[in-house]
């Protein structure tokens, strides 16, 4: 029992000292082949870089993987690797949904930004961001009371934003 012990040890410290690769193959739910240069892969492991898509390691080195693309709910995840490994990784398509303001006086200046880095669509009152984002918006103009209200997108939405004067009565 103890030479079998020892031989089975013996094994497993040979086998420690061999590399294996583990490799990413990402895919986006919707799109056929093109481009996927976009997709993030990050693959981390203790001591070790990534090449592209991959990374070298010892036999049963923990490697730690996260893929992301913008618009797509991203992945991660961990993996034993106890020979080369090619983890197919596919990407879900996050359901978007647009926020358009709709301020009263119409020539006021509307703001909104989304959590995450998601800004307003140059030129608009509108910003389109995936279901469960924060957005915060600001409408304003001079003369008047700036109106401001963050809300979490679960559709696409229309709001009329009414500006309105502050009066303040003199007395004598």
């Amino acid at each position: 029992m103890n030479i079998l012990s020892k031989s089975l040890l013996e094994s497993l410290i040979s086998t420690k000292t061999q590399n294996v690769t583990v490799t990413i193959v990402p895919s986006l739910d919707g799109v056929s082949g093109g481009d996927l240069g976009n997709v993030s892969v990050s693959l981390t492991a203790e001591g070790y870089s990534q090449v592209g898509r991959s990374i070298t390691v010892p036999i049963g080195t923990v490697v730690s993987w996260t893929v992301s693309c913008d618009g797509y709910e991203s992945r991660e995840g961990a993996v034993f690797p106890v020979g080369n490994t090619t983890l197919p990784v596919n990407l879900t398509a996050l359901t978007m949904y647009t926020v358009t303001i709709r301020p009263f006086p119409l020539d006021s200046v509307v703001t909104l930004s989304g959590e995450g880095g998601y800004e307003q669509t140059e030129g608009t009152n509108s910003i389109t961001v995936p279901e469960g984002t924060k957005v915060t918006y600001i409408a304003a103009k001079s003369s008047l009371d700036p109106f401001s209200e963050s809300l979490v997108v679960s559709e696409n939405k229309e709001i009329d934003v009414v500006l309105n004067a502050t009066i303040t009565l003199v007395s004598d």
